[in-house]
């Protein structure tokens, strides 16, 4: 390891340590201590700082440098509570998916049904934080982001539904191994624009039962979560795969899976296209309920994550910008924070206020938040929370 004493403090990469266009002031090393970039190296994008935050990326600095850290105070504009409790999940999984082949290391369910207690432990305090900072990040890896963010609809609509924390432990912990499977093309599939080769199609078709295989190898013997795996690209008219199997056939977990995969391959951002606004990913996946997917679950997943989903950025009538909060009783009138004025202008996030008819704030759009960046820099009250894992990486 370069440029290290024993008497250096390994820190993990945040968003404050690095920024694009600037000069690493360490060496950047792996989780697993190999390095990956060296000290005066410019990271060109945040694209490239949310990869390396996502794998585990850390730098070794003199207790010196940590304590004048720790004196210096919170950085008033690191990001929000959630969105750490967000990277820290994040980490957790791709430390997980890492071992997943390695047969000598009989810690892979255990580090699978921690995330999905973390999961819960997070939501407990608040969901809508929780969705809103999933749907927010768009640096993340997709083999990452989208087995979490499965994971986190999941957790919200079971909570709609009223299941205790143990009946919803087997979909959480399903939602983050559902393309293990295929974990090994994911991340190229993801970002290719070329039709598939003949090679990569095989591998989908076949991950549902490649994953199933996967799981029973490291001792999982729950029948919902190994169920759900085999099945959830399935569909209830019987035109999924791989056995074709229909109605009454399929496991709610795995009609459930089908709905919160398909929603969060659409809004998740491509190299060839923009995410799906979540208005227009809610109608693609209405004009399927009942034929393909599920009618009830895809009226309880709206039910739990809102006409305008915590996280989406809103337009209102106005001209302000805002940022979905927190949902009410009533969908499509949501509680927001503004984060510009009228001029499209970054201000000091307000207060949380409700929207509708009655308050006169009126929501008159959506907005891509990939259009958006400039205004979702400093986020740092938007979500505040206390959770531990959070207060762990702080």
């Amino acid at each position: 390891m370069t440029n290290t004493t024993d008497e250096h403090v390994k820190q993990k990469v945040t968003h404050k340590d690095v920024k694009a266009g600037e000069a690493l002031s360490w060496d950047i090393f792996s989780a697993g201590g190999s390095l990956l970039l060296s000290k005066g190296h410019v990271i060109k994008s945040d694209d490239q700082i949310g990869q390396l935050i996502a794998r585990g990326a850390c730098y070794y600095c003199s207790p010196e440098e940590v304590t004048a850290t720790k004196q210096q105070g919170r950085d008033p504009n690191e990001p929000a509570v959630s969105f750490l409790i967000i990277d820290t999940l994040l980490n957790h999984l791709n430390g997980a998916f890492s071992i997943l082949h390695e047969p000598d290391d009989s810690t892979f369910i255990n580090r699978i049904m921690r995330i999905a207690l973390d999961i819960q432990y997070a939501c407990d305090e608040n969901t809508d934080a929780m969705v809103g900072s999933i749907q927010l990040n768009q640096v993340a890896p997709n083999y990452l982001a989208h087995p979490l963010h499965n994971a986190i609809l999941c957790e919200a609509a079971c909570r709609r539904q009223g299941k205790g924390p143990l009946d919803r432990l087997p979909i959480l912990v399903a939602a983050l191994t559902q393309n293990i499977g295929m974990l090994e093309i994911q991340e190229k599939v993801f970002h290719q624009e070329e039709a598939l080769t003949a090679e990569q199609k095989n591998i989908i078709d076949a991950h549902p039962e490649r994953g199933h295989e996967l799981l029973v190898q490291h001792g999982v013997t729950e029948k919902r979560w190994l169920t759900a795996i085999y099945q959830h690209h399935e569909r209830i008219d019987g035109s999924g795969y791989p056995n074709g199997i229909s109605g009454e056939e399929l496991s709610e977990d795995a009609k459930l899976l089908a709905i919160t995969d398909n929603y969060t391959a659409l809004i998740r951002p491509r190299s060839y296209r923009s995410r799906i606004l979540h208005k227009d990913a809610l109608r693609q996946i209405l004009q399927q309920r009942g034929s393909s997917i599920d009618g009830d679950l895809v009226t309880l997943l709206i039910n739990a994550i809102g006409i305008y989903s915590p996280g989406s950025l809103i337009i209102l009538n106005s001209g302000e910008i805002g940022i979905v909060t927190r949902l009410t009783k009533k969908l499509d009138e949501p509680l927001i924070r503004l984060i510009s004025n009228a001029q499209a202008e970054s201000v000091e996030i307000g207060d949380e206020m409700a929207t509708g008819g009655e308050t006169g704030v009126i929501v008159k759009n959506m907005l891509c938040a990939k259009e958006h960046q400039h205004l979702l820099k400093d986020l740092g009250t938007v979500w505040p929370m206390q959770h531990p894992l959070a207060r762990d990486e702080m």
